[in-house]
């Protein structure tokens, strides 16, 4: 099947490896399995969004993540017309670079995964092999899901912008330690990789025992009113490095899977950041609710700033609603159900 796709790399993903196995790996196998594929470098955060953006009005019938999680949420940003940046001159450089296909018949441009980061959750859940040559079988296979798309959006945090911050998810969203373990995460510099980092930045987050004073509505349902440890909005079914955190989660029913995890002592806690590897929260009904939802609002009950994530990026601050999308990107997967 002959396919038009371009690839767009993150090439200091992997701590600045990333580049170089780029060229002296991947790229001979891409060329020989995509002679017509085009690809290019982004220089800085938000990029890939605004690529994606492009190669899809230039008529793009897939784009290629090439990079990690955050890489992965910037091409899905882009494929849905949300740029995360705005940079005149890259998009001048890609329309005179890239010639448009004129493909007037797509039905839609897809998303393809090829990893190459430090946290590489979402493929986990596309069953995605890590290896860039099965991975690159994978979009020569052409096979596709409808996947559903989750969008997080941030209730007036400037009040001088008359519209909401926005941004869409792929994997996982949450709040409160998460958005925290993100912050302190995407300050390190990730020497034990990005399962590593999350294990060390999680408890260093949760041992603070520190807790959010939140008011939270699951689909328009009344208010309620909870002390919040960490709450994770699933559409896939891993973070944080390899976290099987919501083992029910799937990319097609139109809900999320949410686990929502109150305030607790520091031994329950330590029993939680294991449980969290496994999905497993058996004995730890009274501290943790798992429940499935189509939306949640969340609204900050707290002076203090309560931190947001989504994909592991840190797009914003509470009060926000998390909304899913159902079936609205196509995106290449293996084996999938």
């Amino acid at each position: 099947m002959e396919h038009n796709i371009f690839f767009i790399v993150n090439p200091n993903s992997r701590s600045g490896k990333s580049k170089k196995i780029w060229e002296s790996r991947i790229l001979p196998e891409v060329k020989y399995l995509f002679p017509q594929a085009q690809w290019a470098y982004t220089k800085g955060s938000g990029d890939a969004s605004l690529m994606a953006f492009e190669a899809k009005k230039l008529g793009f019938d897939t784009v290629v993540a090439v990079g990690g999680d955050g890489t992965i949420n910037e091409v899905v940003n882009g494929l849905l017309d949300n740029c995360l940046i705005q940079n005149q001159q890259l998009s001048n450089e890609l329309k005179n670079k890239f010639v448009s296909l004129n493909n007037e018949s797509i039905e839609g441009t897809a998303l393809a995964c090829l990893p190459l980061g430090t946290g590489c959750d979402f493929i986990k859940t596309l069953q995605i092999p890590n290896h860039f040559r099965n991975a690159l079988n994978v979009i020569q296979s052409g096979q596709k899901i409808l996947c559903d798309v989750g969008r997080i959006e941030f209730e007036n945090v400037n009040k001088m912008e008359q519209n909401p911050l926005f941004r869409y998810f792929i994997n996982v969203a949450g709040c409160g330690a998460s958005g925290e373990a993100i912050q302190r995460i995407n300050k390190s510099k990730k020497i034990f990789g990005r399962r590593g980092a999350f294990l060390i930045s999680a408890v260093q987050t949760l041992l603070k025992n520190r807790s959010f004073p939140i008011k939270i509505s699951y689909d328009n349902e009344e208010f309620t009113s909870l002390n919040l440890r960490v709450l994770f909005v699933c559409n896939g079914q891993f973070c944080g490095g390899g976290m099987h955190i919501a083992t029910n989660a799937s990319l097609q029913n139109g809900k999320f899977s949410v686990i929502q995890v109150k305030k607790m002592n520091n031994i329950r806690t330590i029993l939680l950041l294991k449980r969290l590897y496994s999905g497993d929260f058996s004995g730890l009904e009274k501290d943790i609710l798992v429940r499935e939802a189509q939306s949640i609002r969340i609204l900050d009950d707290s002076p203090l700033k309560i931190p947001a994530e989504s994909d592991g990026e840190n797009p914003g601050y509470l009060p926000a609603s998390f909304t899913i999308l159902p079936k609205t990107l196509s995106v290449y997967a293996q084996g999938y159900v």
